[in-house]
């Protein structure tokens, strides 16, 4: 009787759900060796796989774990079509950097460490950490024998209804997150940490500091995403490149045609190279970014902060184009910048692969084309404040035969910067000024600089509260040399 009564009983309670555990699919914990990184990636792509085919509805049971309190060393994992599965990562991801054992795709590049593509309802979090140990990946593509490519950290291709959220992301070989063609996209309280002393040094030691900052890109970027309908929120990010690049769409994209509505707000940047839109080349089915507001921002020591980037190379072959429109950077604090507060115009470094237009050190250095295909237009700054500049804090440049407009500058201030061009750069620029200062004529009507001679000497001008006191330097390597002192002295 009692025996009936307690089956009884078990048939009328609810099952216990559980989550899909890492280490109930073979994971081992504290272990680098490759046998180990091996198991631990297929377990991870067996819970993935569990969590997706299970017919139940509840949550648990639709959950991949990392246990907290256990580090486990991975290969990459790829999944594809996730519906409403959560990666929950409580303990510690290291990604192993054993090149001689890392896959090669069919492509003939190393696959990502994690890629999702078509997924629906995917969320992304915990309290761990995931550590790309990125600088020997760096180190190899500097001396150029990387054959098969760096891995981005995560790749999120064609998803909807994503959320990223809670996890400290440390020294992805190349981009942390890139999002790609996602619609309703969430990415909130994230620290990204690159170690920068790493990248100065190995960058130095093969010369490739120039005045200071770094001429060969690591693109090491924060979050990179493209789509529609994208809020980030709560970022804290020293990584030596981009913050957050809004990357265009076009006419190929399955979620929209267009990088819009989108907002980035509420952010610490510790050396970065700014809030970025871009790069944007011209695009035979249109580029476009258009309704991005950034605000609420905080830079300390950024090498740029406020950044808007075209990419001139484009086919004469081909009709190509591209827009950028209706952006809004909004109450942002810009501290003691090393290069470029502001910029709007070409992007500067030449990438690994030898492509943009490289112009560094313009105008210094004049070779530096301005895009005519890519139209700028409905740019906005308001409430920003630029402390202790060591360059003068804007430049935008635009090409003569489509000039940027409507560029507003609405309570923009800049104090105390160490070194002058000529005051502002700026370059076929139509748009309207007030409550800033110091005030940018050129923002009053369609306006062009005179060009610098190319034979005179360059004129870098040291400057205190806006009263210029030239300083002239017969060659570029000379105002570089002072330039990079001033930097040093900063970073120091």
């Amino acid at each position: 009787m009692k025996n009936a009564l307690l089956l009884s009983l078990l048939l009328v309670l609810p099952v216990a759900l559980a989550v899909q555990n890492i280490n109930d699919f073979g994971a081992k914990a504290h272990d680098k060796s490759n046998a180990a990184c091996t198991a631990n990636a297929l377990a991870l792509q067996k819970a993935f796989i569990a969590a997706n085919t299970t017919s139940s509805t509840n949550l648990d049971d639709r959950t991949v774990l990392v246990p907290a309190g256990s580090t486990y060393y991975i290969f990459p994992v790829d999944s594809d079509r996730l519906n409403q599965v959560t990666f929950q990562i409580d303990g510690d991801l290291i990604v192993s950097n054993d090149f001689d054992h890392w896959p090669v795709g069919a492509d003939g590049q190393h696959p990502n460490i994690f890629y999702f593509s078509n997924c629906f309802g995917l969320t992304i979090q915990g309290s761990g950490s995931v550590d790309g140990q990125g600088y020997d990946w760096w180190w190899r593509t500097v001396l150029n024998i990387l054959k098969h490519g760096r891995p981005h950290m995560f790749q999120i291709e064609v998803c909807e209804n994503l959320l990223f959220q809670g996890l400290r992301l440390f020294n992805s070989p190349q981009f942390h997150i890139l999002a790609n063609d996602v619609l309703n996209a969430n990415f909130f309280d994230m620290y990204i940490h690159v170690d920068i002393t790493a990248q100065t040094n190995l960058l130095g030691k093969h010369g490739l500091i120039q005045g200071g900052i770094p001429i060969f890109p690591l693109n090491t970027d924060g979050i990179d995403p493209s789509g529609r309908n994208i809020h980030i929120r709560n970022l804290t990010i020293d990584n030596f490149d981009d913050a957050v690049a809004v990357k265009p769409m076009n006419k190929n994209g399955v979620h929209s045609d267009c990088s819009e509505n989108i907002l980035v707000e509420h952010c610490h940047v510790r050396r970065g190279v700014g809030m970025t839109i871009g790069s944007v080349p011209p695009h035979p089915n249109v580029n476009c970014v258009r309704n991005v507001t950034f605000r609420d921002v905080y830079f300390s020591k950024p090498y740029k902060a406020i950044y808007v980037k075209t990419n001139p190379p484009h086919s004469d072959e081909k009709v190509e184009s591209g827009i950028i429109e209706n952006i809004l950077y909004e109450n942002m604090y810009i501290d003691q910048p090393v290069w470029w507060p502001v910029y709007i115009g070409p992007q500067q470094q030449k990438q690994p692969d030898g492509g943009g237009p490289g112009c560094l050190t313009y105008p210094l250095n004049k070779n530096c084309p301005t895009d005519p295909l890519v139209t700028i237009r409905g740019i906005t700054l308001r409430n920003i404040t630029i402390n202790q500049a060591l360059l003068s804090p804007i430049t935008i440049r635009c090409n003569a035969t489509n000039p940027c407009t409507d560029i507003v500058f609405e309570n923009v201030v800049a104090n105390h910067w160490k070194l002058g061009i000529k005051g502002f750069v700026c370059e076929n620029v139509q748009g309207t000024t007030t409550g800033s200062s110091p005030v940018l004529d050129c923002l009053t009507n369609l306006d062009k600089v005179d060009d610098l001679e190319p034979n005179a000497p360059f004129e870098l001008q040291s400057a205190h509260s806006h009263s210029f006191a030239a300083e002239e330097f017969q060659t570029e390597e000379d105002a570089l040399r002072y330039y990079e002192k001033l930097v040093a002295e900063r970073m120091s």
